[in-house]
Formats: C-alpha cells, sequence, structure tokens
C-alpha cells in the first residue's frame, strides 16, 4: 500500500466551532452524577476550609512539640522561634483566600445577571463554571504548588519572555526588566517553602483523623484526599491546552486578536449551552458543570466519509449543521498597544 501522506484526511476544523447545532447533543444522563457530585465536593470542601483553619487559632501552643516546618526552622535561625507559624499562615491564607474567592463568585453573579452587555454576560458564566466553581471544588493552600510543576514553569516562563520582549521593543528599560525574572525565581522559591508546610499541616491533621473510626473522619480525610488530588488539576490544564491548541496558532501565543476570538467562542459557547430551545435549564447546567475538553474536541472537530485502504469507510457525522453563524454580542474593542487578555486562559490552568 502506497502511503498518500494526507494522514488527516479525514479530519477537518468545524468553521462554526460546533455551536449551529452540537452543543445540544452534549447532555448525557450519565452526567448527572457527576455534576451532582461536584456540587457536594465544593460544598464539603469549603465547609472543611473554614472548619479547620478556625480551629487553628484554638490550639495550645503549649503543648506544639517540634516539628519539621521550614517557615517555623527559618524563624528559629533568624531568632524569632515560633512554633505555630505554619499553622496561623496556612489559616490566614486559606480564609483570606476563601473570603476572595467567594467575593469573587458574587461580583461573576452579579454580572451574569446585570452585566450591561450580552457578551459580558456569557463570559461571565463562563468563567463562573470553567474557574470560579472549579477553584472552589479544590481550593487549598497546597493549590499553589501547581506553579512547580515543569510543565506550568515552562509556560508561564514563555508567556512572561515574551511580554518582556514586547515591552523591550517599546522602549521599557532593561533594570526593570531583569527584576522582574529575579522576582519570577524567588517567588517560586517562596511558594516552595510555603506550600511544603501547608501540605505538612494538613497531612499532620489527617493523620489525626485516622486515629478515630467515624463517618465523619472519613469525609474529612476523603476532602484532604481532594484538595490533594486537585494541587494539578488535569481537566482544566487538558481543556487550556486545547483552546491554546486551537486559538493560539503556530507561534503557540495567543496575540491580542486571538485572545478575542477565544474569549468570543468561550461566550457564544456557553450562551448556546443556555438558550438551546431543546434544552432545559438543569441539562444546562449539568453540562456546564462537567464540561471537559473532549466536549471541545467533539465541537471542534468533524470527521469526513473516506475511503481507507484496508478498513473500508470510515462513517462521518452530519455536517449539514456547521454553518457559520456571527455572535450577535458585540465583542470589546482592542486597543493599538493590546497585550492579551489572558484572565480566561490563565484561569483554566
Amino acid at each position: 500500500m502506497k502511503a498518500s501522506g494526507k494522514f488527516l484526511a479525514h479530519l477537518e476544523l468545524a468553521i462554526d466551532g460546533g455551536l449551529t447545532c452540537e452543543t445540544r447533543h452534549l447532555y448525557k444522563f450519565r452526567r448527572i452524577v457527576p455534576a451532582i457530585t461536584a456540587c457536594v465536593v465544593t460544598f464539603l470542601n469549603i465547609r472543611q476550609v473554614v472548619a479547620v483553619n478556625l480551629s487553628f487559632f484554638s490550639i495550645d501552643r503549649s503543648k506544639v512539640n517540634d516539628r519539621l516546618n521550614l517557615t517555623e526552622i527559618i524563624l528559629a535561625r533568624w531568632g524569632h522561634p515560633h512554633r505555630f507559624a505554619a499553622e496561623e499562615l496556612v489559616a490566614c491564607f486559606e480564609v483570606v483566600g476563601l473570603a476572595a474567592l467567594c467575593c469573587g463568585v458574587c461580583m461573576t453573579l452579579t454580572q451574569m445577571y446585570c452585566g450591561r452587555s450580552e457578551f459580558g454576560r456569557w463570559l461571565a458564566t463562563a468563567r463562573l463554571f470553567l474557574i470560579s466553581l472549579p477553584e472552589l471544588k479544590y481550593f487549598s493552600a497546597m493549590r499553589l504548588m501547581q506553579h512547580l510543576l515543569p510543565y506550568m514553569i515552562v509556560q508561564e516562563f514563555k508567556a512572561m519572555i515574551q511580554d518582556l520582549k514586547d515591552r523591550r521593543m517599546e522602549g521599557e528599560r532593561a533594570p526593570r526588566i531583569v527584576l522582574e525574572v529575579v522576582l519570577f525565581v524567588l517567588f517560586r522559591i517562596l511558594i516552595f517553602i510555603f506550600g511544603f508546610d501547608a501540605f505538612i499541616v494538613k497531612f499532620r491533621t489527617a493523620t489525626e483523623w485516622a486515629s478515630t473510626v467515624s463517618l465523619l473522619s472519613f469525609l474529612k480525610i476523603t476532602i484532604f484526599l481532594n484538595q490533594t488530588l486537585g494541587i494539578v488539576q488535569v481537566e482544566r490544564i487538558t481543556l487550556q491546552r486545547l483552546l491554546l491548541f486551537i486559538f493560539g496558532g503556530e507561534d503557540n501565543i495567543v496575540s491580542p486578536g486571538e485572545d478575542r476570538l477565544m474569549l468570543a467562542y468561550v461566550a457564544r459557547l456557553f450562551e448556546r449551552i443556555w438558550s438551546d430551545p431543546l434544552s432545559s435549564r438543569f441539562n444546562a447546567f449539568v453540562v456546564s458543570m462537567t464540561f471537559r475538553d473532549d466536549d471541545l474536541q467533539r465541537l471542534m472537530l468533524n470527521e469526513r466519509a473516506i475511503s481507507v485502504p484496508g478498513y473500508g469507510s470510515r462513517s462521518n457525522t452530519d455536517l449539514s449543521c456547521h454553518n457559520v453563524q456571527q455572535a450577535n454580542f458585540v465583542l470589546p474593542k482592542m486597543t493599538p498597544n493590546a497585550r492579551p487578555n489572558k484572565s480566561m486562559l490563565d484561569g483554566l490552568m
């Protein structure tokens, strides 16, 4: 068999992004359980973060022995011994962080229902289900350790270098650029110290729960495992990577124009999910809570019916509904010196 070299002849990119009629097929009955589970886990995680951190402020410090905590070791080296510094730092960070996230959710809900533009309302809807709620589901101080992953370091470093190059071409001074690179390194050193202590503190608390046989202890340890697994949210990373693959182009960098196009697509996607006359609000909620990278791939790609030697004919999906439709909302204007708005793309990380 002579190879034609056309390995992707059976695939084509849906020029409308699958928004014409494919969104109504995203709902499946089997998605109900994952959606309900996500809601329950989000509630339990918020409850545990509040309860555990409030208990840290009431522990008798005289009963605390020397432990392996980097912050306490560093403070002791500097002549400021503090046997409860790690717990207090973690508690303060998580209480303030949780309050900020909850305020962000309230602001997003306000924009969803009271936003001036239709584009802003649907973009806020996408931000709620793709960023805010997943962040609440896995929220803990240990989430900071995601910035120490090699993949994340490479992506953030590439984005920083590209931004610095653009600013250098605009005439920004070199000392400030060097300072930002130094801060980039120092920031990750601080994240390692704080993230290490956050894990040790939570692991030590989970060990105390494990000494008691009860349903409550089981739930607490389960939420701790949820927080640990949520340090790296694989589903969000794969969705972010797929968006970058589609809208980033050959250079793998989202330009201002590509960023506007991506935000418009995401907003339009959630408009189609929630405005489909053949779908109920409950179905739209289930799809939004469980939207993943494979859903985006299904929307973006179409299969052609072609004959593959030795394998017969490949069946294709109905392509009659993939027609270009313009979004019925107005996109934000782009200024001449605009840089990519990375709120959506970075938020998925």
